[in-house]
């Protein structure tokens, strides 16, 4: 399963469909083949209104729950999570905790009850300390939790080059430590999950009058019984929708299962009964504990090299 997370930085402004369209133009790539199971954006600036009159922010077959920016926060706020028709899991319940800034869906994937919370945390410390501890109260049960978004803080110093802002200290400290101890997560950043070798060190990169700085505002924190599945993750490069870049995250399904095989090809070359073969023969070679690491894109280079002449694109062994 992938997930994919995103500060977009506004979608609610006077060229909306424009916007939005743009939007869709930069994820439809990234989404070649089905790869996106759940998309979860942050600060869409969108009203209750106009969330109704737009759907889905992917092109396709998608269902969305919106959580509207309020107030103020429809200049800043607003969250929602999409989930693809083609993705192997059934929606038990989803809610909103925080209006504008805290959305779930709880999910049954292969035998466990999975929760995605998608969060969009304030600007200011003493708000973040008070919004940890609304979390930490309303989150329902899940077997395993995956929390997800835009925090607006640093838990370390390595997570920020630049600029002046400490990590979290004090009340705010507190109230943190009280929600991850509960739904028992961590950063995907410092956990044992391998990290792809083309992701960016950090997901978002400013500039005022007093320099520049560079943060790692955008996190992705699992439960440590998803981390023993198996998994990768990533900062993603080369968008410029948003000062922010996606992370994604891929799953590995449990009990030893290798899902289905999700490669990003070109229709035009999976046309060939060759490539087809070629496939699923090393499909049904590769071992599990392969599907985290690179072997299993060494193992179909040479068979797309040999096909099309061209370097084969980005691999994923996780199932939809």
């Amino acid at each position: 399963m992938r997930i994919l997370t995103w500060n977009v930085q506004g979608l609610g402004g006077g060229r909306q469909h424009q916007e939005c369209r743009r939007l869709r133009e930069e994820l439809n790539p990234l989404n070649i083949g089905g790869n996106i199971d759940i998309l979860l954006l942050q600060e869409h600036h969108l009203s209750q209104e106009r969330t109704q009159s737009l759907v889905n922010p992917l092109s396709g077959g998608w269902t969305t729950w919106w959580s509207a920016a309020q107030g103020d926060l429809q200049r800043r706020g607003g969250v929602c999570i999409s989930i693809s028709d083609k993705a192997r899991c059934e929606v038990a319940s989803h809610g909103t905790l925080v209006e504008g800034r805290a959305l779930y869906v709880l999910l049954k994937w292969n035998r466990l009850q999975i929760g995605v919370l998608n969060i969009y945390a304030p600007n200011s410390a003493p708000e973040r300390a008070i919004f940890w501890r609304t979390l930490a109260t309303t989150l329902p049960n899940a077997e395993a939790w995956v929390m997800a978004g835009d925090f607006n803080m640093t838990e370390h110093l390595g997570d920020r080059k630049g600029g002046t802002q400490r990590p979290i200290y004090g009340a705010e400290l507190d109230s943190w430590a009280f929600l991850i101890g509960k739904i028992r997560v961590k950063d995907t950043w410092g956990s044992s999950l391998r990290r792809s070798s083309h992701s960016l060190h950090f997901s978002r990169a400013a500039v005022n009058a007093r320099g520049g700085s560079l943060a790692r505002l955008d996190h992705i924190y699992i439960n440590s019984s998803l981390e023993e599945l198996g998994a990768s993750f990533a900062i993603l490069v080369g968008l410029t929708f948003s000062d922010h870049q996606p992370m994604r995250l891929d799953l590995n399904p449990p009990n030893g299962s290798k899902g289905s095989l999700n490669v990003r090809i070109p229709t035009k070359i999976m046309k060939s009964v060759e490539v087809k073969a070629g496939l699923q023969s090393i499909w049904r070679e590769t071992t599990v504990s392969e599907l985290a690491s690179e072997d299993l894109q060494k193992k179909i280079d040479p068979l797309l090299l040999f096909t099309t002449g061209n370097q084969a694109g980005p691999l994923t062994g996780q199932s939809h």
